[in-house]
């Protein structure tokens, strides 16, 4: 006799499982020797939804209420979350769960198995774009699920702020391409947001400064910022910076910005001999 029904707790003397596959759902077809002969029973299991949850590693500065992005040379870090139910309608737990993990349709088996739900893996390389995978399935077998993950690495941006001396860095309010200055004196900070990197000043960091085309060279404390004492000085300076990595080959971040300054500002930044630089703390 052949019908369909659901098994909880059974004890059988001997149980062979042949699985089809078929769509949306998975057919088991049990043949269960009860002592009385052969009998033929079916359980039908549907796949159960999995939400992937993705951040990285890349640097955020502090306040930040964003997903840190992945860049070249930084790593992904994600989180399995499936929606398993046992035949009570309680949750499965993760502990009770196989994850098998694919990046770029290869299985890492380092990070997959017994409730391995969450895992760290590298991001892909610049402009790259790296597809993830997670098959899971509960230890009985009664659930199972897929759920999948595209995640393109990109190239740090540049963005400035004003590093008040009351204030510290404005991170609430990013300058702009084009500004005005009226203050005399101003520091600047620049955020590499999603880089490589633990904090701004990191060691491995090469911050190449411009100004009118000429190099500034960085302060040594704070590479990262550059001040501008604009008395006595008007026109338009323009900022630029090439951001790299002696240990990444990959990162090169560039960004441009121009101030208006309030008297002469193209002399002061290119003329030689005594001329006031207006970017104090650095030498041209």
């Amino acid at each position: 006799m052949r019908r369909s029904v659901r098994i909880i707790g059974m004890t059988l003397s001997a149980l062979l499982c042949s699985i089809a596959v078929t769509h949306a759902q998975i057919d088991l077809s049990s043949f269960i020797d009860t002592g009385a002969g052969p009998t033929s029973q079916n359980v039908v299991a549907a796949p159960s939804p999995i939400d992937i949850l993705v951040d990285s590693d890349s640097y955020v500065p502090p306040f930040y209420r964003g997903r840190a992005l992945p860049s070249a040379g930084t790593t992904i870090r994600l989180q399995a979350i499936p929606y398993f139910k046992s035949a009570d309608g309680s949750s499965v737990p993760t502990s009770d769960i196989i994850f098998t993990w694919k990046q770029d349709d290869r299985v890492v088996g380092n990070v997959s198995g017994l409730g391995e739900a969450s895992v760290i893996l590298p991001a892909a390389l610049l402009y790259g774009t790296t597809d993830i995978e997670v098959d899971a399935q509960s230890a009985d077998n009664a659930s199972f699920g897929t759920a999948t993950v595209s995640v393109p690495s990109i190239v740090p941006p540049l963005t400035l702020y004003e590093d008040n001396p009351l204030l510290g860095i404005t991170y609430y309010r990013a300058m702009s391409g084009d500004m005005a200055i009226a203050d005399t004196e101003m520091t600047f900070a620049v955020v590499p947001y999603f880089a490589q990197a633990q904090s701004l000043n990191d060691p491995q960091f090469t911050y190449a400064w411009t100004v009118n085309g000429s190099s500034i060279s960085p302060d040594p404390q704070d590479p990262s910022e550059i001040t501008l004492n604009a008395t006595n000085s008007t026109g338009v300076a323009t900022i630029g910076l090439s951001l790299s990595r002696s240990d990444n080959i990959f990162l090169n971040s560039t960004g441009t910005w121009q101030l208006t300054l309030g008297t002469a500002a193209s002399d002061a930044f290119t003329a030689g001999g005594d001329v006031k630089n207006p970017f104090t703390g650095q030498t041209q």
